[in-house]
């Protein structure tokens, strides 16, 4: 009995990561970027015609080479192609906020050969460059901040600690990803996506130059 449960847990996670599939790829975009695409559209078809639920439930296949934003998942088999989809759809989400031109300038600028080479989540760069547009009062829908960087990033981070500057961004990054058309900010976004709060104060910090 406990083995037919386990089995029909699985079967029910692979159809729910089916459906997920089946919405990111659904005027899918992948702004160029060599890794994401062939990740997305050669790479995840390959679990669900392979994944052995009988007898490997375990083993999810694939190497997920392009990675999401979260660090370190211990999950495996349907529950960690279940969670990797879920993330990457609520980044497409996030994404398609952006003009595509705007997102290629970002990765441009972060690796000038992004299409071929770029192996990093598309979304944190973007996300952390909206940030810093909130950061710098410049508009945050071109992705490109005005005015002296260094200098407004020292002005709002003037004074707090490594903490207090983690709080401050996960805020800014709740109030963008809580505006993507939801009436009531949307719980399993702004924990994914607020995770990164701590990350990218550090970021911002060492690039305003004051702390180490």
């Amino acid at each position: 009995q406990a083995y037919d449960k386990g089995y029909e847990y699985v079967t029910e996670k692979v159809k729910m990561a089916r459906a997920l599939y089946d919405g990111l790829i659904t005027d899918f975009e992948d702004y160029g970027c060599l890794n994401y695409r062939k990740t997305v559209l050669e790479g995840l078809p390959a679990f669900f015609l392979k994944y052995d639920i009988r007898f490997c439930p375990q083993d999810h296949i694939l190497t997920l080479d392009y990675p999401d934003m979260v660090r370190g998942d211990a999950q495996c088999g349907a529950d960690r192609i279940y969670s990797y989809l879920s993330h990457l759809c609520m980044e497409k989400r996030f994404l398609e906020q952006f003009d595509r031109q705007a997102v290629c300038r970002v990765l441009a600028g972060v690796q000038p050969d992004y299409r071929e080479l770029y192996l990093d989540n598309i979304c944190e760069a973007v996300l952390f460059q909206a940030v810093k547009c909130v950061i710098t009062d410049s508009p945050v829908w071109k992705l490109e901040t005005s005015g002296d960087e260094k200098e407004l990033l020292g002005i709002y981070f003037d004074g707090d600690t490594r903490e207090q500057a983690a709080r401050k961004t996960a805020a800014l990054i709740e109030m963008l990803v809580g505006a993507m058309g939801n009436a009531v900010p949307d719980p399993e976004f702004r924990n994914y996506f607020g995770q990164m709060g701590k990350a990218f104060s550090a970021r911002y910090l060492l690039q305003e130059g004051s702390r180490e």
